[in-house]
Parts: structure tokens; C-alpha cells; sequence
């Protein structure tokens, strides 16, 4: 066995991996929904804005938006070609995807390396936000029709504190709904 003594190289060198990750310290392991962000004007107080403002990818990121495009806004609409009597606004995942997808012109976003990490991450999590939505808006979201489900959850059967149950709709992707959804299209298909 050969000790080294002084301070081991290794913890000095510079970062190699190209990977980028996000911790979330949450006891119930979802994104931050509530995010301080603060603007200083000229002469005035802080003013507190929304993590769903369109100006606010702009703000953080001003190297990467040199034309100064705006990012995703609840009003947002899709192209006349595209709208259907559905679904005529952009969601934000939709907006985003968009937004960080490789295309064949010069994207600033793409050749900045850590910053386009980053933003990654931020699209996450303000993508993820609408399980925040979903969460507190469980009345309109008519979850009152699951009343056999609610019955079983407030009877506690198992013995332990279940939370409070949150239904998720079958619209949002990777919810047990949505899978079951997909499955059942799947199956149909390779039945044909």
C-alpha cells in the first residue's frame, strides 16, 4: 500500500464529463413551483415576476436570445395551418421543444455549451410546474367522478398516511392514464 501525502491531483483537475444534473430537495420529490425571481429597475424597488413571464427567458439568458425573442405566454396560439377546434394554444412542453430542437440554421442556444445545460433544466422545470396546476386545481378538473377511488384512499386500508390523492388526467404524458391509453392504441395496433 503506497500512501501519497499532500492534497490528492485529482481534485484539482478541470470537469470532464458533460453531463449536467439538477438536485430537488422537496419531500415530495417535485419541482419548485414557487421561484423568487426579482428585477431591479433604475431607481425603484424590487419588483417580483412570475416564472411564466415571457420576458423572463430573456432576462437570464440575454447572450443566448440576441434577437430578443420572447419566450412561451399563456395566450400563445398556433399557426393558422396548425390550429384545430381542440387545440389551438401552445403549450409550453410544445414551445419548448420547439425552442431547444436542433435545426439546420446557427442557433446561439446550441453552440453555448453550459448555458444550453442550464436551460434545459429551466424548460424542465417550468415545464413540470403544471403538476403544480394540476395539484391545486383538482375541483375543475372534475376528480369529483372518481368518488369509488376516493372512498378506497379515505378508508386507508393499508394501515399508513396515503397523502392526499391526486388524480392526474390523461392528457399528461407518462401518467398512469396516459400509459394505459398508449398501451391500449399499441395493442390495437399490432392486433390488426
Amino acid at each position: 500500500m503506497h500512501f501519497i501525502s499532500g492534497p490528492d491531483d485529482r481534485r484539482y483537475n478541470n470537469p470532464v464529463n458533460n453531463e449536467i444534473e439538477a438536485l430537488v430537495v422537496d419531500e415530495d420529490g417535485a419541482p419548485p413551483f414557487h421561484r423568487d425571481i426579482i428585477i431591479y429597475l433604475r431607481g425603484e424597488q424590487g419588483q417580483q415576476i412570475s416564472y411564466l413571464s415571457q420576458h423572463l427567458d430573456l432576462m437570464i439568458y440575454p447572450i443566448l436570445f440576441p434577437n430578443r425573442e420572447r419566450g412561451w405566454q399563456i395566450s400563445m396560439e398556433h399557426e393558422q395551418q396548425r390550429q384545430t377546434r381542440v387545440c389551438n394554444k401552445v403549450t409550453m412542453q410544445q414551445f419548448y421543444c420547439y425552442r431547444l430542437a436542433t435545426m439546420d440554421e446557427f442557433s446561439p442556444i446550441h453552440k453555448s455549451s453550459k448555458l444550453l445545460k442550464q436551460e434545459f433544466v429551466d424548460a424542465y422545470i417550468k415545464v413540470e410546474g403544471c403538476l403544480y396546476y394540476i395539484r391545486e386545481h383538482q375541483n375543475e378538473l372534475r376528480v369529483a367522478i372518481y368518488s369509488g377511488l376516493m372512498a378506497h384512499l379515505a378508508r386507508n386500508d393499508y394501515g399508513r398516511d396515503s397523502g392526499v390523492p391526486v388524480i392526474l388526467p390523461s392528457s399528461l404524458t407518462g401518467s398512469p392514464r396516459n400509459m394505459q391509453q398508449s398501451y391500449q392504441d399499441a395493442m390495437t395496433i399490432v392486433c390488426k
